[in-house]
């Protein structure tokens, strides 16, 4: 209740137990007076601005799992780094936006 952090929604079929993952959507929380991390992830149950989230809701809910990573409260800007630096890594399909880096990358391949 008095953290931010990272989580990570992540797609977990029955075809091979414990090994077969699909990583769908990194997020972060920041730790303000109105936002906290459990909040945060307790916020996308009622989500219905965003198409993709759900459309990741409706296709994936029997096989979708989060895992967080909560961080101290006044590590804001490690949280903004850490969530950009592991969308570099795995450019899930959900997230809506990819760090500066990879936007021009896709935009200058098409």
């Amino acid at each position: 209740n008095n953290c931010g952090g990272i989580y990570l929604f992540y797609i977990k079929a029955n075809v091979i137990p414990e090994i077969h993952l699909y990583l769908a959507y990194i997020g972060r929380a920041r730790s303000t007076d109105k936002q906290n991390l459990r909040k945060r992830i307790r916020d996308y149950a009622t989500e219905t601005k965003r198409p993709k989230i759900c459309d990741l809701k409706r296709h994936w809910s029997s096989y979708l799992y989060v895992r967080y990573l909560p961080l101290p409260q006044e590590n804001n800007d490690l949280i903004d780094e850490l969530e950009n630096e592991l969308i570099k890594a795995a450019l899930p399909p959900f997230n809506d936006r990819y760090p500066k880096v990879y936007n021009q990358a896709i935009k200058s391949a098409f």
